[in-house]
């Protein structure tokens, strides 16, 4: 992704004005039974990686740019590469620090402890912000927000 994003860095400077620091990995994340994501059943897991950005600040212009500078050392980029909006509407979440592996007892409080206390239930997959780099910051350092969609149950 760094390919794609990389060649933003100077458009932002010398069009917009803005200083570009690239923004976190987040990923979605979905299982067909909630409670195989909630128990940490990985090999059942569906999942999307994603680059967030302000909203209104990338334009398709500037991606589609992006993607045929990155080609031109990365080769074609996979076919999911895409632009869209995300809209999530009321959310929880919660800090996870350590590493993804250990993440099942914080989700486990959100979805089983959090949620119902609150009258709240899941509404659409499960986002994570990976606010760190694992090739850089210790395993047991890793900051990870784990969010869930919600709406009011009943």
């Amino acid at each position: 992704m760094s390919a794609v994003i990389d060649p933003m860095k100077p458009f932002a400077r010398k069009q917009m004005g803005k200083h570009f620091v690239e923004p976190p990995l987040e990923g979605l994340w979905w299982a067909d039974d909630i409670q195989d994501f909630i128990r940490g059943n990985r090999d059942k897991l569906n999942w999307r990686m994603m680059i967030v950005f302000e909203p209104g600040w990338l334009t398709a212009a500037m991606f589609e740019d992006a993607v045929d500078k990155a080609k031109a050392s990365m080769g074609e980029p996979p076919a999911s590469l895409r632009i869209e909006s995300l809209y999530e509407g009321l959310c929880a979440q919660i800090m996870h620090v350590g590493p993804n592996s250990g993440e099942v007892p914080t989700l486990a409080r959100l979805h089983s402890k959090f949620l119902p206390a609150h009258n709240l239930v899941p509404n659409g997959n499960h986002h994570e912000i990976y606010l760190d780099d694992p090739k850089r910051v210790p395993p047991g350092k890793l900051r990870t927000v784990l969010r869930q969609p919600v709406r009011p149950s009943g």
